[in-house]
């Protein structure tokens, strides 16, 4: 009965040649990078190849190196959220939820609330302000949306422009604001709330005190 030890199966790694992690043979792409492979090239080129190597020691170096170049990433980019703080972005619950009270401030909050209920409860956009109604663009900057602010401004630019228009083009804009400054409300705050939640302290702390209530 021979003693000689069974000598480990042999296979060939094929290395990366945008990050040198090690793949198993058969690989059309790296599981570190994603780049894909010339199979071809690579089993020519000496130095895109490991062989030798026994099949578990290929698949354990791949994986090792690949967990080393997601930490090392991690720790060269300080702006990257970690796990938790990924975990916890997503759908707010703005009645429950302290970030989202936070941002909406204490002014009329009890109004805000009950109108961002309807809007969830009927599943509709529509829900009337009278103050976004006749106030419009001041409304919306006193409120913080200065996107849609900005695009009716240039509206109202242009009904001064055109005489004949003026009337339709503000008609238009307090209705537009009057039906939809509430949704668009709720909106702005639920994207600001998500955003919080992928800071950490004092940059989220910071972030929600800037943007938080209303302008003045």
């Amino acid at each position: 009965m021979s003693n000689e030890t069974p000598r480990a199966k042999t296979v060939q790694a094929v290395v990366c040649p945008t990050c040198s992690t090690l793949n198993p043979e058969n690989a059309k792409f790296c599981s570190n990078c994603g780049e894909k492979f010339n199979v071809a090239e690579n089993t020519m080129n000496s130095n895109s190849v490991v062989d030798e190597l026994s099949a578990p020691a290929v698949t354990e170096a791949a994986s090792e190196m690949k967990e080393e170049g997601s930490a090392s990433n991690q720790a060269q980019d300080p702006t990257t959220p970690s796990p938790e703080l990924q975990a916890n972005a997503g759908s707010t619950d703005f009645k429950t939820d302290p970030d989202f009270q936070a941002l909406l401030g204490e002014k009329n909050k009890t109004y805000y609330l009950g109108k961002f209920a309807d809007i969830e409860t009927s599943g509709k956009e529509i829900s009337f302000n009278w103050s976004a109604f006749f106030f419009g663009v001041f409304w919306g900057i006193y409120r913080r949306l200065y996107i849609q602010a900005g695009i009716c401004f240039a509206l109202a630019l242009i009904a001064v422009i055109l005489p004949e228009l003026t009337y339709l083009i503000s008609m238009a804009i307090s209705i537009t604001w009057g039906l939809f400054g509430n949704f668009w409300y709720k909106n702005s705050l639920e994207e600001k709330c998500q955003k919080a939640k992928t800071l950490s302290d004092p940059t989220k702390s910071q972030f929600i005190s800037s943007n938080s209530g209303t302008l003045f």
